[in-house]
């Protein structure tokens, strides 16, 4: 990350293949108008673009990015879910 140049990436610390990401977005009911999400991605698009939200956002240590549309974010939803539940199975994980 531009923000930590000196800080060692995973790989370089000896995790290869390890890939725990924090990320935080935007969801609608899945009833929502196609016309609606596709203006709330395009804003949403417009702003993770904005120099000033770049900015700020490397100052914390994250980057925005809104790449793909709502699409690829449900794509990534369900990935991310798929990839957490296989997790949980195999772990014997349970909610008490």
């Amino acid at each position: 990350m531009p923000a930590f140049p000196d800080v060692p990436t995973k790989v370089e610390l000896g995790y290869a293949g390890v890939e725990i990401r924090s990320w935080h977005g935007v969801v609608a009911p899945s009833a929502s108008p196609k016309p609606i999400i596709a203006r709330m991605a395009g804003e949403i698009a417009k702003i993770a673009e904005s120099p000033d939200i770049k900015a700020r956002f490397l100052t914390l240590g994250m980057e925005a990015a809104a790449e793909g549309g709502s699409d690829a974010f449900g794509k990534f939803l369900r990935s991310e879910f798929a990839r957490w539940s296989k997790l949980v199975r195999d772990a014997g994980i349970r909610a008490e």
